[in-house]
């Protein structure tokens, strides 16, 4: 029994854009609503490591979508909002800051439990979901298209269940972790 977890591909969006707090909410709104630019070489290099013979999952952000699209071709996945990313909190400061500052200081509040779904809130909705794709798991081998931070607290729960982890975490886009049962 294979798990394998994979980050999308790289979003279809410029996010070295300076701005203050109300630039950097409408980034995020964009950001949830952007595809990925196609990658014909990692698409092709993830549809080997997984094959066609599992069962498919994917976040139902359009990013996490697009890139089970550019893997599987005709396949059918299904698209549960339980693989989202986990969501960061804006906190209203009066600065300049681009997008991966901004995305750091929300990062900070999040571990620190501050507004929406913080670490905690988190990390539960990936119990959730591990417990659904290790049911699913039994069955035959699980692919979930996913996003970072989710995938590595995906990972982390799994492997708190018993899998073994076959290849190493990463962050980069089209990053393809496999666990074993």
């Amino acid at each position: 029994m294979k798990i394998f977890l994979i980050r999308h591909g790289k979003p279809d969006i410029k996010l070295n854009r300076w701005t203050n707090i109300n630039g950097y909410v409408k980034l995020l709104r964009e950001y949830n609503r952007c595809g990925i630019v196609a990658d014909k070489y990692n698409s092709n290099k993830v549809k080997k490591i997984v094959g066609n013979n599992a069962l498919f999952f994917s976040s139902d952000l359009p990013r996490a979508v697009e890139t089970a699209q550019h893997v599987l071709l005709n396949s059918n996945f299904k698209k549960e909002k339980i693989f989202r990313e986990a969501e960061l909190p804006v906190i209203r400061i009066p600065i300049i800051a681009n997008y991966f500052i901004w995305r750091s200081i929300s990062r900070g509040f999040w571990l620190m439990g501050i507004k929406k779904e913080n670490y905690k809130r988190s990390k539960k909705r990936a119990e959730e979901a591990a417990i659904k794709l290790i049911s699913k798991a039994e069955e035959r081998d699980v692919v979930l298209f996913g996003h970072g931070i989710m995938n590595s607290l995906l990972a982390r729960e799994l492997k708190a269940r018993g899998w073994k982890l076959r290849i190493p975490l990463g962050i980069n886009y089209w990053n393809v972790i496999i666990l074993e049962q």
